[in-house]
């Protein structure tokens, strides 16, 4: 609707605290001048000539990662292309942990880079996000973002059977497997391997 688009665009230009509570913003229809086509007028509730709208910039980036959410990932510390990353052990190399992420230390805020390194690291098909804060003092307008990285399994298998029927074949059905190995070379590299078959009878 047309507060959620206002609201993301004011979001991508820097304002971060725009309509955070999603009261900020209110229509009013006038019917008393037509029924047929009614004036809307548009109104933000919040002061904005006492206490301005202001924007706001990245300040830290920083990911951990973990074997568990109760570690602390203090052995292995390092700032890479302005982002801060810390490691348990070294089973991941810093670059492979620093690969999926959009934001840089003192560029304008904007929501759709936070959004899409939430789905870069997931698309990693190598980690789940365990936490993740966005930092904020009161007074200032920097936002300091924290992710906190588990591991998925090395590996993943996985089986399927498809069950097929038609007139012709009557009856059949297709056994398939994969086995996926992950961070193979320490890359956050997949290796994936499938087989698939087919079973059918007849008349």
């Amino acid at each position: 609707d047309e507060v959620k688009r206002i609201t993301e665009l004011m979001q991508e230009k820097g304002y971060y605290s725009f309509n955070r509570d999603g009261g900020e913003i209110y229509f009013t229809a006038d019917t008393l001048q037509s029924r047929k086509q009614v004036p809307l007028t548009m109104d933000i509730l919040k002061d904005t000539l006492k206490t301005p709208y202001k924007q706001y910039t990245i300040g830290n980036v920083e990911i951990q990662y973990l074997e568990k959410l109760t570690d602390t990932a203090n052995v292995d510390v390092k700032e890479y292309e302005n982002a801060i990353i810390k490691r348990i052990d070294d089973q991941y190399k810093v670059k492979a942990l620093w690969r999926p992420i959009t934001l840089k230390k003192g560029e304008i805020y904007n929501q759709k880079n936070l959004d899409l390194t939430k789905r870069n690291i997931i698309a990693t098909n190598n980690f789940s996000i365990a936490d993740y804060r966005e930092v904020v003092n009161p007074n200032d307008t920097v936002i300091n973002v924290k992710y906190r990285l588990i591991p998925l399994p090395t590996y993943n298998f996985k089986t399927a059977l498809d069950l097929h029927y038609s007139q012709i074949l009557n009856f059949g059905f297709s056994p398939s497997a994969e086995l996926t190995a992950r961070n193979i070379f320490r890359g956050a590299e997949n290796l994936t391997a499938s087989v698939t078959g087919s079973i059918v009878t007849g008349n």
